[in-house]
């Protein structure tokens, strides 16, 4: 008996020991300033099953206040990743305990081990006080990137291009540039620009809504930042907004975004609070309103998948060179990430001196470089870098930084890169590049600026906010034996700036996005699609089915085109479509659109106009209708529009047109109601009625 409870007792721990745990979860258990609307996040290391989820009650929620929230379950995309949104948002000030079952199951059986935490919500904030904490974020912006004036919404215009000489133009590397830039000082001149190395305008925008980052994203689209919206914008090749992205519970910050790929997001955001800053110091301020840092993911479904916040990783005393005893302190101030070579985050702290690896799984801070807690050594580099902005990652495993130098003695910016031994925290400096002098005086960065290695080893450097009338550039490229081949300054009177400036390799024959597409007329036997024109694109490739067909029909159109007309389709019958760009510069294609679809009308609309192949769109019409002859080949083609009185308003000329072409028929000026079209073809003649409003 005594050999038996010993095999029994060790197979007991055994069962104990195989149950999974959550990798991640959100808030951290024991957390403070909270939103009322808070999103849970719990993430287990591997898939869950989804019938555990949605099936009986695994979890419990109740804010202290508030009672007991039922919550809105979902499991994200990955599987991993479950999400609880409570039906009523919690109060302001209280407890939220969160108590988690054993129900739920990973797919391969493994039970999920329960766990219980409780977080904080953010106080209720007076009048007073949510003025503060407003001031405070429009402090941070207006030192970054100037304050928002009221000046004429957008300016597309040469003329108002951002005067500059190029002072050195010596064979840089292919590609246009992309910058924002705009006047410190508060003039009305802010602007989003592309231009050549000659200097030939590719695009410009005068506006006060839009600015920071200027660039093209991850996934190969502009991205810009809106302030009047908090939101970042994601224009086509057309320069069309086609999306827009912003964080959940807090106001977006503009410093940095990427749009990847896989259609994951990942945002920055502000988050000040009022801190009584006495527990630190009795001198200090105890309602000093504090900003810290957010850095949220979203799926492509728009999930919020992983959060971090500094206040659950960083100190307020860690920042550098700051007055603690001031109103309002900016303690961290985030102002670049990257997703590094291993999918986990690098994060640049300005205040901090720092830059910063999170586990994008865990949440958990991996290692500091510089500042207060720096873990590396620095054998030829013992100032480090100080006040830093954009650290990047390079395909040769080095670190680059633009050290803005706004501590070291004496002040000087540069750029830096650095081969990182991670395991043993050494950070060697392998290359850095500093201005020459301009008399006695070294090129100062007093915050922005960025660098970006370019593929032909060139680097290209934007120095940020450099001091007025000092005569140094404000973008540099040189190549990898540290010659200048490229450089700029700005030469306008008043003081001109440039946050962030790239040079890219454009190809601008991109993705035509779902935004920008629509079935625009059906019938039982046709349908109209439509769909943006694309730069570059030298054909278009639609594809259709009937929804749920193994194969796909196709037809190649030119280019000119920006609607198709789909025939001998079948009634009251579902059908798929997409599109993509054949791009005229190249052998690439853009990405096809989501797939779109429309059912077709049942059998009972007199459809003989189009049996006998013409077809007139819109009908009804408010401006200009379309007509489409399908025959064979070439075909002559006159139109003539009459009023009910028999009154000729409209005659074409006889035109040749090819099968499937689209001509105009102006109606703009007519006035509203019913006109009859008479189209003639060599074969036939239809008369068709025409109602206008």
């Amino acid at each position: 008996m005594r050999k038996l409870l010993l095999l029994i007792i060790p197979a007991v721990l055994l069962l104990k020991t195989v149950a999974a745990q959550f990798v991640f979860i959100s808030p951290v258990p024991g957390s403070n300033y909270h939103p009322r609307n808070k999103t849970i996040i719990l993430s287990a290391a591997s898939p869950v099953t989804a019938n555990t989820v949605n099936g009986k009650k695994w979890y419990k929620v109740t804010g202290s206040g508030s009672g007991e929230h039922h919550m809105k379950i979902k499991l994200a995309a990955d599987g991993k990743t479950i999400l609880l949104n409570p039906d009523y948002a919690f109060e302001a000030g209280e407890m939220v305990s969160v108590v988690i079952d054993n129900s739920l199951r990973t797919e391969s059986g493994m039970p999920i081990e329960g766990i219980s935490f409780s977080f904080r919500i953010q106080p209720q904030y007076s009048n007073e006080e949510m003025k503060l904490l407003a001031a405070a974020k429009a402090k941070l912006i207006a030192e970054d990137f100037g304050d928002v004036r009221n000046i004429p919404p957008v300016v597309r215009n040469s003329d108002d291009f951002p005067k500059f000489e190029i002072d050195v133009n010596n064979n840089p590397a292919p590609g246009d540039i992309f910058y924002y830039t705009f006047n410190f000082i508060g003039a009305p001149n802010k602007f989003m620009c592309i231009m050549s190395s000659n200097g030939d305008s590719v695009y410009s925008e005068k506006t006060a809504a839009r600015g920071s980052t200027f660039d093209i994203n991850k996934n190969g689209y502009i991205t810009v930042f809106n302030y009047d919206s908090s939101y970042f914008e994601v224009w086509d090749s057309g320069f069309n907004i086609i999306n827009t992205y912003t964080t959940q519970g807090y106001s977006t910050d503009p410093h940095d975004f990427l749009l990847l790929p896989n259609g994951h997001s990942i945002l920055l955001a502000y988050d000040p609070q009022i801190i009584d800053m006495t527990v630190y110091n009795s001198s200090y301020k105890p309602d000093a309103t504090v900003t810290g840092a957010i850095i949220q993911e979203f799926d492509a479904d728009r999930n919020l998948i992983f959060e971090w916040r500094s206040w659950d990783h960083v100190d307020i005393l860690e920042a550098q060179h700051i007055y603690f005893s001031v109103s309002i302190i900016d303690y961290i101030h985030l102002n670049s990430i990257e997703v590094d070579t291993d999918s986990n985050l690098l994060v640049s702290c300005r205040m901090l001196e720092q830059v910063l690896k999170i586990n994008r799984t865990t949440g958990e801070v991996m290692w500091r470089m510089g500042g207060e807690k720096n873990e590396f050594t620095f054998p030829n580099d013992p100032q480090k870098f100080s006040y830093q902005h954009d650290c990047r990652r390079l395909p040769n495993g080095h670190i680059t930084i633009f050290d803005n130098g706004c501590y070291h003695i004496p002040a000087v910016a540069s750029f830096k890169e650095y081969e990182v031994d991670e395991e043993n925290k050494i950070a060697n400096l392998v290359f850095s590049y500093q201005h020459p002098p301009i008399g006695a005086a070294n090129l100062e960065s007093w915050a922005m600026g960025n660098a970006q290695r370019l593929s032909n080893g060139n680097t290209f450097i934007n120095w940020g906010y450099i001091p007025p009338d000092s005569g140094f550039p404000n973008i540099t490229e040189i190549d990898s034996n540290k010659n200048i081949v490229w450089e700029m300054r700005f030469t306008d009177s008043i003081f001109t700036v440039t946050y962030r400036a790239h040079r890219y390799q454009w190809d601008p024959c991109v993705l035509t996005e779902v935004d920008s597409v629509a079935t625009i007329q059906v019938s039982e036997v046709t349908a109209i699609i439509s769909w943006a024109p694309l730069r570059d694109a030298g054909s278009y490739l639609i594809q259709y089915q009937v929804t749920g067909a193994m194969e796909w029909d196709s037809v190649q159109i030119p280019a000119g085109n920006t609607f198709f007309v789909l025939d001998n389709l079948m009634p009251a019958t579902k059908y798929s479509w997409l599109i993509q760009a054949l791009c005229s510069n190249s052998k690439m294609a853009s990405l096809a659109t989501g797939v779109q679809s429309f059912t077709t009308l049942p059998a009972m609309v007199d459809s003989a106009a189009f049996e006998m192949g013409i077809l007139v769109f819109p009908n009804p019409a408010t401006g200009h209708v379309y007509c489409v002859v399908k025959q064979n080949g070439l075909t002559e083609v006159q139109v003539m529009l009459t009023d009910l009185l028999g009154k000729e308003r409209f005659r074409s000329e006889s035109k040749i047109v090819e099968s499937g072409q689209p001509f105009v028929i102006p109606v703009d000026d007519l006035s509203r109601g019913l006109y009859f079209l008479k189209v003639t073809t060599g074969k036939q003649e239809k008369l068709i009625k025409l109602l206008l409003e």
